[in-house]
């Protein structure tokens, strides 16, 4: 080796303790801080009880916010997603800054239970007119479905439980309260006995 590549490298040698000089006595710099997350806004979410919402934010997975309706706060690029049986609807965030996501039809309600209906036959001496009074109603009607509402009507007035009925022939009535009938589901009853 020449002399002059000697002198090189030990100059280089020497740079590069002084380098390792200086950061071993400053230390390294420290990592630049994480950025802020975004700010978040509150969002109000009306839709029917039982929706649920979720919010998926970017490269992140996605986070329960609870069931509707509800206010919640939510990051400002966050992806708001409702969901209900088999439906699914999303909300990016440009369309729900104002504040406000308003879907009241997204999630229709169930159904009320259809209340339980048993068949009923009635009978009459001489044939009478017949009337039922709902579960919850004040009035006696005409059955509905029916063609006639006159005795006999064997096993085939299906009416729900609860159910009153009331025999009508000429000027005299008698009334069967639900308890009257539930267990035999038979009415019977003779307008001519004294």
């Amino acid at each position: 080796m020449t002399k002059t590549a000697v002198l090189f490298l030990g100059a280089g040698f020497v740079a590069l303790v002084i380098v390792i000089a200086i950061l071993v006595r400053t230390g390294c710099p420290p990592p630049p801080p994480p950025p802020p997350p975004p700010p978040k806004s509150r969002v109000e979410i009306i839709a029917p009880k039982g929706t649920q919402v979720f919010a998926r934010l970017p490269h992140e997975s996605e986070q329960h916010l609870g069931e509707a309706p509800l206010s919640v706060d939510v990051r400002v690029d966050a992806t708001i997603i409702l969901r209900c049986e088999d439906k699914e609807k999303t909300y990016l965030p440009d369309s729900w800054r104002n504040g406000r996501i308003n879907e009241p039809s997204f999630c229709p309600d169930p159904p009320p239970p259809r209340p339980r209906v048993v068949s009923v036959s009635i009978n009459a001496v001489p044939w009478a007119k017949v009337f039922i009074k709902l579960p919850g109603t004040d009035r006696f009607v005409k059955p509905p479905k029916k063609k006639s509402n006159v005795t006999p009507i064997r096993g085939g007035l299906k009416v729900p439980i609860g159910t009153a009925i009331k025999l009508v022939y000429s000027d005299k009535e008698k009334t069967f309260g639900y308890e009257a009938w539930k267990t035999s589901k038979t009415i019977s009853h003779d307008f001519m006995e004294p």
